[in-house]
């Protein structure tokens, strides 16, 4: 993936949102595996949200740039994610589940380094 590895190579202060970017196509191509019934790959494409959305989180704080707009972000792509898992049976939820912990754990990181104590 072209993107991914421009997104690793980028300067930190650029990574948040190449990695948001790989979330979001990752997101699309999850959606689209759900919708043709390919379960492995949609749940494949999900894991690569998450860990594009770590990425992100680590890369903004990291740099302490692009904060605000990377939780944004990663809390829209959350949702998104949630009005997927609502449409899978029950059996196929439980790894949208686990990313979506992720992702919300990522945004609390995020939250925290915006608001939390400066010492």
């Amino acid at each position: 993936m072209q993107l991914k590895e421009r997104a690793f190579a980028a300067r930190k202060a650029e990574q948040p949102k190449l990695f948001l970017e790989v979330a979001e196509r990752q997101l699309q191509a999850a959606d689209n595996a759900f919708s043709q019934g390919q379960t492995e790959a949609g749940k494949a494409a999900t894991e690569d949200v998450a860990d594009a959305c770590e990425k992100a989180g680590a890369a903004a704080t990291g740099a302490r740039k692009h904060l605000k707009s990377t939780e944004m972000e990663i809390r829209a792509l959350a949702r998104k994610l949630d009005a997927m898992r609502h449409t899978l049976s029950f059996e196929d939820q439980g790894p949208l589940a686990a990313a979506i912990e992720r992702m919300e754990q990522v945004r609390n990181d995020l939250l925290s380094a915006m608001f939390g104590p400066k010492w």
